[in-house]
């Protein structure tokens, strides 16, 4: 069972409901809207990952079929394969508050290490896909898909809104944000252009990222783009 408060003036209350896993279903392990949707997914080339079952339904509700959601829970890497039978390709539709933006780079991590094409939809005039579509309808949310940005822009932009100050200081504190993500990237040509693209925006060189996010040779695997 997942429930979700439809009224969110009350602060009391839990957002969301959910009862606890069980032998018979484990919810980290499945994903919300996929049932049946598979051959959707597959035709439009792309899945669309949301946080919560009302941004899923309303999505549906627009012929938005590609439109899936973790079951309550933080994305996991046994959802991640779960979708990757139905594409490598992933567009991350996630609230862009404070929360929503640290659950999408945590999902990102997990999605590029079991292979995917990341892009994120970021807007600030809505609060999530819900709302968005409701109010403003299928068309502009479309927009805002095409418009969606490859993860490590959107992780850029996200890492340098949270420094400021000394430029030496902020360079520091960007590059040791990006740890993470080059640890998680499986690919080496992907891996590689990262590198450059950083080396670029933080205009230092690739020989010293190089040695700063070096993963170990037994975490990498060799995968098609």
């Amino acid at each position: 069972f997942g429930g979700r408060v439809l009224a969110d003036d009350n602060k009391e209350i839990a957002k969301y409901l959910n009862s606890p896993e069980t032998p018979y279903f484990e919810k980290g392990k499945n994903i919300y809207g996929l049932f049946n949707k598979g051959e959707y997914i597959r035709k439009n080339g792309y899945v669309i990952l949301m946080e919560g079952y009302m941004d899923v339904l309303t999505a549906h509700k627009y012929g938005i079929t590609s439109a899936v959601a973790s079951l309550g829970t933080a994305f996991t890497d046994e959802q991640a394969k779960l979708l990757k039978r139905y594409s490598s390709n992933i567009i991350i539709s996630y609230d862009m508050d404070s929360a929503g933006k640290n659950a999408c780079e945590r999902a990102s991590f997990i999605l590029k290490r079991n292979g995917f094409n990341v892009r994120v939809v970021s807007y600030s005039y809505a609060k999530d896909p819900d709302e968005l579509l409701n109010k403003y309808g299928k068309e502009r949310y479309m927009e805002e898909l095409k418009k969606s940005k490859e993860i490590f822009e959107f992780l850029y932009d996200f890492y340098s809104s949270q420094y400021s100050g000394d430029e030496i200081i902020f360079k520091k504190n960007l590059i040791e944000r990006f740890k993470e993500f080059f640890q998680n990237i499986t690919n080496r040509v992907e891996y590689s252009l990262y590198m450059e693209k950083l080396a670029k925006y933080s205009a230092i060189e690739t020989s010293v990222l190089s040695e700063i996010f070096s993963p170990p040779k037994a975490e990498y695997r060799e995968e098609s783009v």
